[in-house]
């Protein structure tokens, strides 16, 4: 038997992180086994944050410009229960039919997840990257280091 168990977790800061995690043969599953599961992902995510392993994503999505297909993504979006996507900004207002989130995640794989199904093969995901002050004075390091 599978059991889906949604968690919102608030680690320091207001930063939130949303987690499911799937639990195999809950019935063997006692209450300490359980919050052991629990205490670990919070953990883990927690380890992962104070190493500054997540990185921090651009997700623009795009779709129809019709009304039915604005009405449709934002239903879609808001529907999902998903902190992330529920708090997306839209163009549409100004004639430009996207969505626009700022996420901060492991890696691109794991930011195209955190869009409903219909809308992650369209999704354009960039890697943003804020200069110092150190990286901006060793520009020939910064040229070795960029792309295009």
């Amino acid at each position: 038997m599978m059991h889906r168990i949604g968690l919102t977790i608030r680690p320091e800061g207001n930063h939130l992180l949303n987690k499911v995690l799937i639990i195999r043969d809950l019935w063997n599953c006692t209450a300490d086994g359980c919050n052991l599961i629990i205490k670990r992902m919070f953990n883990n995510a927690k380890e992962k944050r104070k190493q500054n392993i997540m990185e921090k994503f651009l997700i623009e999505v795009p779709h129809g410009a019709d009304k039915g297909s604005c009405m449709r993504a934002i239903q879609v979006f808001m529907n999902t229960g998903s902190h992330f996507v529920t708090h997306a900004d839209w163009g549409c207002m100004d004639g430009e039919h996207k969505a626009w989130l700022i996420v901060e995640v492991e890696d691109k794989e794991a930011a195209r997840r955190i869009l409903p199904a219909a809308y992650q093969q369209k999704a354009k995901i960039t890697k943003l990257h804020r200069f110092t002050r150190e990286e901006i004075g060793h520009p020939e390091q910064l040229l070795e280091q960029h792309s295009g």
